[in-house]
């Protein structure tokens, strides 16, 4: 009973606040003058967060369908979009601060992570929190499945019709038409036989 209140809180909340963002599902909407463009989709009894500043946008096309409690983050300046008859499974986490493009009809598994900046590291005498950030844009073409807990770090750019196996650290560049799982190298192929 409590859960369902709070839902009802968040959702009335969320309407109040933001009444040109229309949805028909559950989810808690953290909006700040940024760009958020959203077209059909769906979405599960989970809250879906998005989280943008007024120089930032996330565009989501037709036919995106998240399964829930997943977060999309853009903000200083960052750019996210996702292409139509996109799937998130739960716990996907996209954190824009540069630009993160990804294509149509691609599959996410659950818990990817995709970061297109990451912390400086490289001064000696400085906190590592104060250090700012290095960034690079992410690119992940049409027809992509990227299977459980993958993290996607900045600067990548993968092709069409790549198969990524869970739990893969993704830091270079990936071929169209490519397998990578953890125990090879990327494996180069004419065309993915889906059994």
């Amino acid at each position: 009973m409590l859960k369902l209140i709070v839902k009802i809180l968040f959702y009335v909340q969320s309407k109040l606040r933001h009444w040109h963002v229309v949805l028909n599902h559950w989810f808690w909407v953290q909006h700040y003058r940024g760009a958020l463009h959203m077209h059909t989709y769906k979405i599960s009894d989970e809250p879906l967060v998005f989280k943008l500043d007024f120089k930032s946008r996330i565009d989501i096309a037709d036919g995106v369908n998240f399964a829930g409690s997943s977060k999309l983050l853009a903000i200083d300046g960052g750019a996210l979009s996702i292409g139509r008859g996109t799937y998130f499974n739960t716990g996907c986490s996209l954190n824009a601060m540069s630009k993160i493009e990804i294509g149509e009809n691609c599959l996410f598994g659950e818990q990817v992570k995709i970061y297109d900046h990451n912390h400086r590291f490289n001064l000696k005498d400085e906190l590592l929190k104060n250090q700012g950030y290095t960034l690079g844009e992410v690119n992940i073409g049409h027809n992509t499945w990227v299977g459980s807990q993958v993290v996607i770090l900045k600067g990548v750019t993968i092709g069409d019709n790549v198969v990524i196996g869970a739990g893969c650290l993704i830091s270079k560049n990936i071929k169209s038409n490519s397998i990578v799982h953890l125990n090879t190298d990327v494996q180069l192929c004419d065309s993915i036989n889906y059994k």
